[in-house]
């Protein structure tokens, strides 16, 4: 008996890392899948890091653009390994990466998430963002601010699956977590002029609420076909698709955070790459942890 239960432990032991290491590469092939580690959306974020620390020094943006090209992927893993465990089995995952390898669905989700990941470069999502800085003024005045309109192109028809695909993919839910730091901050604000700055607070959640969709509706609807929505919705009814987004939405609702985590990244591939830009990137990092506290 005691031989039998020192060879389980062993085989136990030896199986363990592997699965641990096969969860770990799931997670960074959904991630690559769906663009998730895509190194353009850091780029900006890691130049303004060099131009900062080191203007005009060329070698110093050459270190942190190799960051961005070898170590910024394998981070990215790193950052949202703990919220899949968290939410989404192996099984799940390995369901997902295979669903997204097909190739039709792949192209589908490919034009999904290029919107996603340009969407501060629409004409639509830039003019709402002027329209919001007036909606938060009219809020706080008492007014209620106008709603944006779908747009005309846009058919009752795809305007309803969009809402079925928004609904059921998550979508909503990661979006309003990303605006959560907005609502704290402004709540923040006024309660150094006012006593109860919730019911502000909350209508402009409802307004960003009620009216991100039908921007969103407006750009997918260039890019995706009303067949593509219906093939997105169908996937998203998955009980393994709302497990990731339920770790996604996890991950966005502390945009700050994942902001410092990615800046620890740089400081720790400095150090080992560069290390003569080492010291002021960790001062960066320093200062940037007592903000976010």
């Amino acid at each position: 008996m005691k031989r039998l239960i020192s060879i389980l432990a062993i085989v136990a032991a030896t199986c363990l890392p592997m699965q641990a290491d096969s969860y770990h590469d799931l997670v960074g092939r959904y991630l690559s899948i769906n663009d998730m580690s895509n190194t353009a959306q850091y780029e900006k974020v890691i130049d303004n890091v060099a131009a900062m620390a080191f203007p005009n020094d060329k070698q110093a943006a050459e270190c942190f653009s190799g960051y961005l090209t070898t170590q910024l992927t394998a981070d990215m893993v790193e950052i949202y390994e703990p919220f899949f465990r968290r939410h989404v089995t192996e099984a799940e995952l390995r369901e997902l990466v295979d669903l997204y390898s097909d190739p039709k669905f792949a192209d589908i989700q490919a034009r999904a998430m290029a919107i996603v990941n340009n969407l501060n470069q629409s004409q639509e999502y830039m003019a709402f963002v002027g329209q919001y800085s007036e909606a938060i003024e009219q809020i706080i005045d008492g007014k209620k601010p106008r709603d944006i309109q779908i747009a005309d192109e846009v058919s009752r028809e795809y305007a309803d699956a969009f809402y079925a695909y928004y609904r059921g993919s998550g979508i909503d839910e990661v979006l309003m977590s990303a605006f959560q730091g907005i609502f704290n901050n402004l709540e923040t604000q006024l309660r150094t002029v006012i006593n109860d700055p919730q019911p502000i607070v909350q209508e402009l959640s409802a307004y960003t609420s009620r009216n991100m969709p039908k921007i969103l509706m407006a750009i997918y609807s260039k890019t995706l076909t009303l067949d593509d929505l219906h093939l997105l919705t169908e996937a998203t009814n998955r009980p393994a698709y709302k497990h990731t987004m339920a770790a996604v939405a996890e991950a966005a609702s502390d945009p700050m955070a994942l902001g410092v985590a990615v800046y620890r990244g740089i400081a720790r591939w400095a150090e080992q790459r560069c290390p003569e830009y080492a010291a002021p990137i960790n001062e960066m990092l320093k200062t940037i942890e007592k903000m976010v506290k």
